[in-house]
């Protein structure tokens, strides 16, 4: 499309199914310093929180009623959004899942959800010693420092606010960040013309420049233990 979108399209009419997966060039990578989990909050909200035409409550029974399925996310190098429904729906959805991600609410009990259950899994995150081995094997390889490694804290939560959040969407999901892939049960030539009516309200904007840190690999082999002793199994990397 003119705003930067770009679209692949597979017909699959052995089911009467129509799935929609979006890639969006962004990710935690680009959390401001104190301000980790940023991205993640973002990318789950977006879903838990509905959007302006579609609050949670009323997207919830909407997709229930029709059995679909939308989701939202942001990963570390990548953020996405899926929905799943039937083919006869298509045209009625294919709106929610626009505004969706085009005009998500935020609404903020919705994002203290987050943050709370963020927080709870921070007080658990020492009780498992694989997550434990994974967190600190990673610190050696990338750094103390590295973005690839840098944890999510309680005073790093308090310190995002709905600003932020909605400033983070906004800088995201434009089109210039943004590939779908489209499956299902269609005609292309049709479907050209849906995907561009439905899509071309969103603007343009500025392409990410989503840069993964250089790594020195010149680190010493060593042999590094964590003492554990309250778990009666060992787990080496």
């Amino acid at each position: 499309l003119d705003n930067g979108i770009t679209f692949y399209l597979v017909e699959d009419k052995e089911l009467p199914l129509i799935r929609v997966n979006a890639t969006v060039r962004t990710g935690s990578l680009q959390d401001p310093s104190g301000k980790e989990g940023l991205a993640s909050i973002t990318g789950e909200v977006m879903r838990e929180g509905g959007s302006v035409n579609y609050p949670a409550e009323k997207l919830n029974i909407l997709l229930e009623d029709k059995a679909a399925f939308m989701s939202t996310f942001i990963g570390q190098g990548s953020g996405g959004a899926s929905m799943n429904i039937l083919k006869e729906d298509f045209d009625e959805l294919l709106p929610v899942f626009v505004d969706l991600i085009q005009n998500p609410l935020f609404p903020e009990e919705k994002i203290d959800l987050s943050k709370t259950q963020r927080k709870s899994g921070i007080s658990r995150r020492n009780d498992d010693q694989a997550s434990i081995a994974s967190r600190e094997f990673s610190k050696i390889i990338y750094g103390e420092n590295s973005p690839l490694t840098r944890q999510v804290e309680y005073a790093s939560l308090d310190a995002i606010t709905r600003d932020d959040i909605v400033a983070f969407h906004k800088e995201a999901f434009v089109g210039s960040n943004m590939t779908f892939g489209v499956i299902g049960d269609f005609d292309t030539k049709e479907m050209k013309k849906k995907l561009e009516s439905a899509f071309n309200s969103l603007k343009s904007g500025n392409k990410n420049n989503l840069v993964y840190p250089e790594i020195n690999y010149t680190y010493p082999s060593t042999v590094n233990l964590i003492d554990k002793p309250d778990v009666n199994q060992s787990y080496v990397i």
